[in-house]
């Protein structure tokens, strides 16, 4: 069995140079989005992504602490506990997204500038924007909770590989896309779709690693 200092080696490695290729694909395409939708598309986008990391914090730490909660059970296999543990989870984080979902609709008019009839889109379409970026932090927590149970088990490379292989693969979708159909929708749509399969892959691998 590996050990846990060769398992911390091997998060860091595959961590940090995922990471570096992630991000330097994503600066390709965010260069390519603004040169193809312009400074107004890449401000909505900007705004928006801002906006909805503030329901990360609907969180208050809760993922870290049942991951410490999990390190003794899974060194134990103790699998009642963590199976109970898990189910708990997925409870909190179903009730996170429901609740992140539905307190953020009605308030969607205050985001909006009032200079709009400035801008190239409309009220409407900027509503639309609002709500697929909603939907895609919505499906964010949905599966989100398998992904802990392979982190608490210093596995998190796995966790890594998956998020930087997803990350690269949406920025060449987009890029094409954007070259393509020059749409907003367009580039928004991938964007939900490579958040539900990330979470969908982990789903499968935490269920086949932790039956």
């Amino acid at each position: 069995m590996e050990s846990r200092v060769g398992k911390s080696i091997k998060n860091t490695v595959f961590g940090m140079v995922g990471l570096l290729i992630s991000q330097i694909f994503s600066f390709i395409a965010r260069s390519i989005f603004i040169n193809i939708l312009g400074v107004e598309y890449n401000g909505v986008n900007g705004l928006f992504s801002n906006i909805l990391q503030v329901l990360s914090l609907a969180e208050l730490g809760f993922a870290t602490s049942i991951a410490y909660a999990l390190y003794r059970p899974l060194k134990e296999h103790d699998e009642k506990t963590t199976a109970m543990l898990m189910n708990y989870f997925a409870k909190i984080y179903r009730i996170i997204a429901l609740v992140a979902g539905c307190c953020c609709i009605p308030f969607l008019q205050y985001l909006i500038s009032e200079d709009i009839s400035e801008l190239s889109f409309s009220i409407g379409q900027l509503r639309i924007y609002f709500g697929m970026y909603l939907a895609n932090t919505v499906c964010s927590y949905l599966l989100a909770y398998k992904r802990t149970i392979i982190t608490a088990d210093q596995n998190a490379y796995l966790v890594s590989n998956v998020d930087n292989l997803c990350n690269i693969g949406l920025n060449i979708l987009q890029i094409i896309l954007l070259y393509l159909t020059k749409s907003f929708y367009a580039f928004l749509g991938i964007m939900i779709a490579k958040t539900v399969l990330n979470n969908l892959i982990l789903h499968l691998v935490a269920g086949k690693k932790y039956p």
